[in-house]
């Protein structure tokens, strides 16, 4: 029987590109299935990964085990149960998966022309695209090279790590482990619309990162059957509607703005008119929605929690009461200078 077809337990590693892992992470740092461990350490936790010390033994007897370790920075790590040859797709699916998540970490931290691809290595490395131009009446020309992606990945390290002690991404990854008191459902749904958010983060693309972004934004808000025109709007409103630029920045008709510009994009294919602006402003508004959730969990404990505090919110506002008290919701700004903007 080959190896690949026996059914054991199993830990599936594998290299990742442009992810490094710094002593305030101790080197490790776990989303949920998966760790990601910088190869310093990985082969000092043999034990821990559940890797008898003949099975080493007996590999570097065939293969340089230590130089392929430290030909990268860091691994994934998942434990999995199953043959190699069946369970090889959903290993690498549940990897990326968790690494989307951690490259939502990125957003609001830095700005969008600074964030790091993510991937797999050999997948993501870096590469470049050349033009020329040629002026067609006088003897001028001009050529260009540029980077297909940002050579800039992403460090945990103190500044990343203080940053996000002060924000919600570490609660974040608190709501989308499996617990007893919570809704599964609603902590797929998170999970899901974190992913959605990662792969945004993960693209150069405008259009694509727009389109992420309001679909993520739609699992966290709508139901199936619910009128989105309508109702994300006004759902993002009950959650951000007391900002204090809210009026003044139109944000209500550039929600129904962008919406009608995803609408084109995924009915039409019409892409054309999304702007790195737009991206930017779905950027906002789905981190402060996040946020909001995640930071208010307790209150938010499912979907329709959200929803019924939605229409309560409507119902106040028809009848010009106050927003209530509780929960305690934020709102962090974001803005980019001209130069900022051209460089995303």
């Amino acid at each position: 029987m080959k190896i690949e077809s026996h059914n054991g337990s199993w830990t599936f590693i594998t290299p990742i590109f442009n992810l490094k892992l710094h002593d305030v992470v101790n080197e490790e740092f776990r989303i949920d299935r998966v760790t990601f461990i910088s190869s310093k350490k990985i082969m000092n936790i043999k034990n821990r990964l559940g890797i008898d010390k003949k099975v080493i033994t007996e590999l570097q007897k065939k293969w340089d085990v230590r130089k392929y370790i430290n030909s990268f920075h860091t691994f994934g790590i998942l434990r999995i149960g199953g043959e190699p040859a069946k369970v090889k797709t959903d290993c690498f699916r549940l990897v990326r998966d968790e690494l989307l998540i951690l490259a939502t970490s990125q957003l609001f931290f830095q700005n969008r022309s600074f964030t790091g691809f993510l991937g797999f290595s050999g997948e993501n490395d870096l590469s470049s695209i050349q033009h020329l131009f040629l002026e067609s009446s006088k003897k001028y020309f001009t050529y260009g090279k540029q980077l297909t992606r940002s050579p800039l990945g992403l460090d945990l390290d103190k500044e990343w790590f203080d940053y996000h002690k002060k924000l919600f991404f570490f609660k974040l990854l608190d709501v989308i482990r499996p617990k007893k008191n919570f809704s599964s459902e609603w902590r797929e749904e998170i999970k899901r619309a974190a992913i959605f958010l990662g792969k945004s983060i993960n693209t150069s693309d405008i259009s694509s990162a727009f389109l992420w972004n309001m679909i993520a934004l739609e699992i966290l808000l709508t139901h199936q059957g619910d009128s989105y025109k309508t109702d994300l709007p006004k759902r993002i409103e009950a959650l951000l509607g007391w900002f204090k630029r809210w009026e003044t920045d139109s944000y209500i008709d550039n929600i129904v703005r962008v919406y009608k510009l995803r609408s084109a994009f995924v009915h039409d294919g019409n892409n054309g008119a999304i702007t790195k602006k737009d991206l930017l402003f779905t950027d906002k508004i789905l981190f402060n929605v996040l946020w909001n959730i995640i930071k208010n969990i307790s209150f938010f404990s499912s979907k329709n929690k959200v929803i019924e505090f939605t229409k309560d919110y409507e119902a106040r506002t028809y009848l010009n009461l106050k927003r209530k008290k509780k929960p305690k919701l934020y709102f962090a700004d974001k803005s980019y200078s001209p130069q900022e903007l051209i460089e995303i």
